[in-house]
């Protein structure tokens, strides 16, 4: 079953974090992805985001989510589109790709997974 994987895989990953989480992203619409970024930040988890200027709406968006959770969030509006999409979970794991954590995309792809950097 393709549809749910990459989201899963990226819950899965962010429920697991234990120190620090700290992402960047361009659409940022997937309620499963926020809703365990918030998970982490009230299990104590300091979790921080940088997201693309298309997340600063008037209407409530998952960057007004993460910010009414106590997570910092800082608006990239110094380039066009900040098209960037990584998640670094305890210093230790590395989700990146062209996946965007966004709804319904997270839900019919399968082109994010973590890496474990060795250095």
């Amino acid at each position: 079953m393709r549809t749910a994987l990459s989201a899963a895989v990226i819950v899965r990953e962010i429920d697991a974090a234990n120190a620090t989480l700290l992402v960047q992203a361009y659409n940022f619409t997937s309620p499963p992805i926020i809703q365990a970024l918030g998970r982490a930040k009230d299990r104590g988890v300091d979790v921080r985001a940088i997201l693309d200027r298309s997340n600063e709406q008037p209407r409530y968006t998952g960057a007004t989510y993460l910010a009414n959770h106590g997570i910092p969030v800082l608006i990239d509006d110094r380039v066009a589109i900040a098209h960037n999409k990584v998640m670094i979970i305890d210093g230790q794991t590395v989700i990146t790709g062209s996946f965007n954590p966004a709804y319904p995309v997270c839900c019919q792809s399968t082109k994010a997974s973590p890496r474990t950097p060795s250095f």
